[in-house]
């Protein structure tokens, strides 16, 4: 399982580096914190901030359709 993680943070990161999102940013935090690489899981969090917020109606929707799912992975990441 450790396994898989690793290589999803590659993938994340390559993401990262070409085209940052929202959805990539957390999942690569969330790996690097399974994994329990602290610095890597701090540097993923700063990124993430960095990233532009939605501008326009049709993002705004859709981030408010993801809300539920956003609410839970706060909740996890939060304790």
């Amino acid at each position: 399982l450790m396994g898989q993680y690793a290589e999803a943070a590659q993938a994340y990161e390559s993401i990262m580096q070409e085209r940052p999102n929202y959805r990539s940013g957390l999942n690569l935090l969330l790996c690097y914190h399974a994994l329990a690489q602290r610095d890597k899981t701090r540097k993923a969090f700063s990124d993430l901030l960095k990233i532009p917020f939605l501008s326009s109606d049709e993002d705004y929707q859709q981030s408010v359709r993801n809300e539920s799912n956003q609410s839970f992975i706060c909740g996890f990441i939060l304790g």
